[in-house]
């Protein structure tokens, strides 16, 4: 009897090493998909950023340029608009 007692505490105490190392892969998990959220945003952050200063440099070339040749860029705009209208017209 006395060995299916020693037994059973040897189990009991497998079982609770055994939740402890659970709940230390738990936390690991949840550490590590956080880091990887983290560094995701983070990586989204800059893309943006990125994205957003060329759009900046193309809006201010384009102002410069139709400061500097305004004729020129409503004309061109003007073509460029009735090409595309003749382009789309012509699907129907």
């Amino acid at each position: 009897m006395a060995d299916s007692e020693e037994e059973f505490e040897k189990l009991r105490g497998d079982v609770q090493q055994l939740r402890e190392d659970i709940n230390v892969l738990l936390a690991d998990f949840r550490e590590l998909g956080a880091r990887q959220g983290s560094e995701a945003f983070e990586h989204a952050r800059q893309t943006g950023e990125s994205v957003l200063r060329e759009a900046r440099a193309v809006y201010d070339r384009a102002d410069k340029q139709v400061r500097k040749d305004p004729l020129t860029s409503v004309l061109s705009a003007f073509a460029i608009g009735f090409v595309v209208g003749r382009l789309l017209d012509r699907r129907r």
